[in-house]
């Protein structure tokens, strides 16, 4: 049997290997979350769909690359759309390719090291990407239809955080925000606490996570009407997110929660498209 002394240093030995694992996973803080694809897998015109190229140019020198999907007829609203953590614009594209059936103008971006944009990622530069998409679209869009900011998983957090900012905050008519969580080191000390061994170290662990774009503190700041859209069978980002997140809203705002569907997977449905349009075309001009 092993002495006192001994199991203790055995019990230490041990922690100190796995917080030093878990430290080296979560290595770069955030940027774990980033899982960008540069190859474009397919272009829009390969769907039907009519589209030109868009760059936009970032405070700290980055180029960004996206598409502006243009809509049948006279545009009845535009859709500035932030795609989730993984590959890139072309993989997403599935998410809002049935707009411009219906005369919305959508401009997608890839973050910078997504696609065809230059740099590599981090959460900071992802928040800067996302401000300088807006003001490019805001400075080119109609201003005589709807202006919805629309971000699934993490272009939800990073549309909230743009969202919750003073010089943006009146500019947008409509947020829609698909499948989101509701800060980085709260969904890190989740994904941590699933793993047995990491579930002790789960609230320490995650203090190594960035709570900068906290999107429950940013919910909490916002003055543009909100609909929050998850699935409730949603393992990846489970569905009390949303949850949490509507009730940290004190202005105008929607809950949309779906039975029986995953993560991002609710507008797949024909009635909840529809049900969003709606939303969109009824929205007032701010």
């Amino acid at each position: 049997m092993p002495t006192s002394s001994l199991r203790n240093s055995i019990v230490s030995y041990t922690l100190a290997t796995l917080l030093g694992g878990a430290a080296l996973c979560c290595g770069g803080c955030t940027n774990v979350f980033f899982l960008p694809s540069r190859e474009l897998a397919f272009m829009p015109s390969d769907v039907g769909l009519t589209f030109d190229v868009w760059k936009a140019q970032t405070k700290d020198g980055v180029t960004l690359h996206g598409w502006r999907l243009l809509p049948v007829g006279d545009a009845r609203a535009t859709v500035l759309f932030f795609h989730g953590n993984a590959q890139n614009i072309a993989s997403h594209l599935a998410s809002v390719y049935w707009m411009p059936a219906e005369g919305i103008e959508v401009f997608l971006i890839d973050y910078r090291g997504y696609g065809q944009s230059e740099g590599s990622p981090s959460l900071q530069g992802l928040q800067e990407d996302v401000r300088a998409a807006f003001e490019y679209v805001d400075e080119q869009r109609r201003k005589d239809v709807p202006f919805v900011v629309f971000g699934q998983s993490l272009g939800g957090v990073l549309a909230l955080d743009l969202a919750a900012r003073r010089e943006v905050e009146r500019r947008i008519d409509l947020l829609v925000i698909d499948s989101a969580f509701t800060s980085f080191r709260g969904i890190a000390r989740e994904k941590l606490g699933e793993w047995w061994l990491f579930w002790p170290l789960q609230y320490p662990l995650s203090w190594l996570i960035s709570d900068d774009a906290n999107a429950l503190a940013a919910s909490q700041r916002l003055t543009a009407p909100v609909v929050f859209i998850h699935g409730t069978k949603d393992v990846t980002v489970g569905a009390h997110h949303s949850e949490r997140l509507f009730e940290h809203v004190r202005g105008e705002k929607e809950l949309w929660l779906q039975p029986e569907m995953g993560h991002i997977a609710v507008l797949g449905l024909p009635e909840q498209r529809q049900r969003l349009l709606d939303r969109i075309f009824r929205q007032q001009r701010r």
